[in-house]
């Protein structure tokens, strides 16, 4: 009898059969082929950790910038920078991760000086000064702020990746 069988109750007492089980044809099942390919497995399992590392490098770098045309050595000047800015450059813009953010609080930022510059009975033309310095201050702010905490959210994925393939490895190895 085959102690996990359910069918048949099991005598406590008596002898326990821990001979393999057989099919409905009479071959032991350590007989038979398994129902499946080893090798196609671990195929499948190496296609889907590559295809995984590609996805989590993705994550973790920051795709580089992008050069619509190199500018020549020597040749680095203000008015050659400005001549290569194109209409679709702005319309790109708001796909810089934290720039959003910056100029969300940078609006804010100087709007509240305008008003307190204001309400101080300064003139106009003062109030203006101030607000476009709060402006700046608040918009530079907040983008390094953005910046270096989406630089520790990489470092954090990166050092959480190698943790968790070591840990993998670890695992692995006692298997």
């Amino acid at each position: 009898m085959w102690p996990f069988n359910s069918n048949k109750p099991q005598d406590q007492d008596g002898p326990v059969d821990f001979s393999a089980p057989v099919t409905s044809d009479g071959k032991m099942l350590d007989d038979t082929k398994p129902r499946f390919d080893l090798e196609d497995i671990q195929a499948k399992k190496a296609a889907l950790l590559k295809e995984l590392k590609e996805k989590e490098a993705e994550l973790v770098r920051p795709p580089p910038p992008k050069i619509t045309k190199p500018v020549p050595e020597g040749e680095a000047k203000v008015s050659n920078v400005v001549s290569q800015i194109g209409v679709n450059d702005f319309k790109t813009v708001t796909q810089i991760p934290c720039f959003r953010d910056a100029m969300i609080t940078g609006f804010i930022t100087g709007g509240s000086v305008l008003g307190v510059m204001l309400s101080m009975r300064r003139s106009t033309l003062s109030a203006a000064n101030w607000a476009i310095g709060g402006f700046t201050i608040g918009a530079v702010a907040k983008w390094e702020m953005c910046r270096y905490n989406r630089k520790q959210s990489f470092e954090n994925a990166a050092l959480a990746h190698q943790v968790y393939a070591k840990r993998k490895a670890l695992e692995e190895g006692k298997e």
